[in-house]
């Protein structure tokens, strides 16, 4: 089908989010494969032949749903830009500090200085993306979730997986999900 990671997103790159999204349904998928393994283990227990009809399985593509999901969007759009202005910004630091953006033309020892300052910038960065993770992503895929539990209670599926799991077989919500999503 195509690359799930490598995939653009609407704020213009593939964003560490999407990743830790994408990480975060996969985990869920296996529980959820294992909570069905248990299942249909004991259904077999009690007949096997109620066990096969009586399973629904069905699977969401988690990624297209975020892309049609505007506040989604709008998170992804804003971490992109969180990124930009902190590159942005270590740039002018070290303009402003060796008067070159030149890494490369500075002396070693200088060199020594701008590192401790990129890895300066990328903890801050990685806190402040931890914080906006926190405040603006989780009510984000709080929302989707809900709206995939909701279509999967109505159609009677004891399993929603995420599509790079599924081999075959499955009942696809997706559409019924982007539909259902708050605009």
């Amino acid at each position: 089908m195509r690359a799930r990671l490598s995939r653009q997103h609407p704020s213009g790159g593939n964003t560490e989010m999407n990743i830790y999204i994408r990480a975060l349904t996969i985990i869920a998928a296996i529980a959820a494969i294992a909570g069905a393994g248990a299942f249909i283990s004991t259904k077999r227990a009690t007949g096997a032949a109620e066990a096969q009809s009586s399973v629904v399985i069905a699977f969401v593509d988690s990624e297209e749903i975020l892309e049609a999901f505007p506040q989604a969007v709008r998170v992804n759009m804003e971490l992109s830009e969180l990124r930009k202005k902190s590159e942005e910004s270590l740039r002018e630091q070290i303009t402003a500090k060796f008067g070159t953006g030149d890494i490369a033309a500075l002396p070693a020892s200088s060199q020594i200085e701008v590192q401790q300052m990129v890895e300066k910038a990328d903890e801050d960065y990685q806190k402040e993306m931890e914080r906006l993770r926190q405040q603006k992503w989780t009510p984000v895929v709080d929302a989707v979730n809900s709206v995939i539990q909701q279509v999967g209670v109505e159609f009677k599926a004891q399993v929603v997986l995420e599509r790079e799991v599924v081999l075959h077989g499955g009942i696809d919500l997706t559409d019924e999900v982007i539909k259902k999503l708050p605009k």
